[in-house]
């Protein structure tokens, strides 16, 4: 995962990170984000959606699939932009971290 790369980066905690996917309807504990960093959990898709909003700018792909997936269209967030079912979305996203393990 790129997440703790991400967060190092913007200079939040673990901690700073839950209480900003919060503000977009996301709510974790920090242990949450620990097990997501060290690969011990999938992170769900709400949370991919709060950060999205928390954090207009980045690249879900690189973020959480470390950028598998290059072309922007098919990337998670314009297939998203695109209202593509949630359904299909969702078995893409089961499939990427299959392939991941």
């Amino acid at each position: 995962m790129n997440l703790k790369r991400f967060r190092k980066t913007h200079h939040l905690t673990q901690m700073q990170l839950v209480q900003e996917l919060s503000k977009y309807g996301f709510c974790c504990r920090q242990p949450f984000i620990s097990d997501i960093e060290k690969s011990k959990r999938k992170p769900p898709y709400e949370m991919m959606e709060a950060f999205k909003m928390a954090f207009p700018t980045a690249s879900i792909d690189n973020v959480f699939f470390n950028g598998i997936r290059t072309s922007p269209r098919n990337s998670f967030a314009t297939r998203k932009a695109n209202n593509i079912k949630v359904d299909e979305v969702m078995e893409e996203y089961d499939q990427l971290f299959m392939a991941l393990d």
